[in-house]
């Protein structure tokens, strides 16, 4: 027999109970809850703390278009799944934290048989971005700009990545201020 015990807004709690003739046994396990991003965000909104984890769906990364401003709260965790999964930001990405409730990009450790996410991109002429008191760990790549997008990393802490911790490739532009980039394949590009 299965039974949800207990539910807060980011995790479930099951018990398992088992038993014979001679002894019963109840075992309990939690669970982490996530919402599921879309694989495009559409309209400008704000990824809100409001207690669980998010995650994209893997199966590509999650676009945010040209015209799209999307900002995250301080104290959001953003599970980054699989391969092809990640983000590709061709408008604005405010990701601005606090030294308390830092804001985490993290690769899927518990679920994604193919292994790591693609990395967070910006590209293209509109696409720009803000990163303050973020921690980006667990991808291909860290945080890359190209073909002319923007993006600032300020107080954030960029690791585990394979390949590049942070990389400015065909007339991009990255400041990195303030942050330590560390344990990445190739660190910064």
């Amino acid at each position: 027999r299965i039974m949800p015990i207990k539910m807060n807004g980011r995790t479930v709690t099951i018990a398992m109970t088992v038993s014979d003739q001679i002894a019963t046994k109840t075992v309990r396990q939690t669970i982490t809850v996530c919402e599921l991003l879309p694989a495009q965000i559409m309209v400008t909104r704000t990824i809100a703390n409001s207690g669980h984890i998010y995650i994209t769906n893997g199966g590509s990364a999650t676009r945010i278009p040209g015209n799209v401003a999307v900002t995250v709260e301080p104290g959001v965790t953003i599970v980054l799944d699989k391969p092809s999964g990640g983000l590709e930001v061709n408008g604005q990405l405010i990701a601005v934290g606090t030294p308390t409730q830092k804001i985490k990009f993290v690769g899927n450790s518990c679920g994604s048989e193919d292994g790591l996410y693609s990395g967070i991109y910006f590209q293209l002429d509109e696409a720009e971005g803000t990163l303050r008191y973020c921690d980006v760990s667990g991808g291909k790549d860290g945080v890359t700009a190209r073909d002319g997008g923007a993006v600032t990393l300020r107080n954030c802490q960029v690791f585990g990545h394979t390949d590049f911790g942070v990389s400015s490739q065909s007339g991009a532009s990255v400041s990195v201020i303030e942050c330590n980039v560390w344990e990445n394949g190739e660190g910064i590009f």
